[in-house]
């Protein structure tokens, strides 16, 4: 995305094997939300969600505006699925940025 960052989110999800508290550990990291070092301030929490499940399992993901909470226009979500992850000892994640308010343009990472 060529534009400047204006909002993010991350998911995660864990196999049949695993806790949700592995899917939060990930999401708590500073990795957790690769690119979100390049939205400048990011004074706000990035908005998160996890869950268990099988192969094919959809992730929602929340996403907010970087700098301020209950910034409206940026409330949105991105749902992200790959059909073979994850496995029974698999960790998926993934994060969403947009360069715009919400209801626009979104890649998943």
């Amino acid at each position: 995305m060529g534009q400047k960052r204006k909002s993010y989110g991350k998911a995660a999800a864990v196999g049949e094997n695993g806790e949700l508290e592995h899917a939060g550990r990930d999401l708590a990291s500073q990795d957790g939300c690769a690119g979100a070092q390049d939205t400048g301030k990011g004074a706000a929490l990035i908005p998160s969600s996890k869950k268990r499940g099988g192969m094919g399992t959809i992730l929602n993901i929340p996403l907010g505006h970087k700098d301020a909470a209950f910034v409206r226009s940026h409330f949105d979500g991105m749902e992200v699925q790959i059909n073979d992850a994850p496995r029974a000892n698999e960790i998926m994640v993934a994060v969403a940025i947009t360069d715009s308010a919400g209801r626009c343009r979104a890649s998943a990472v």
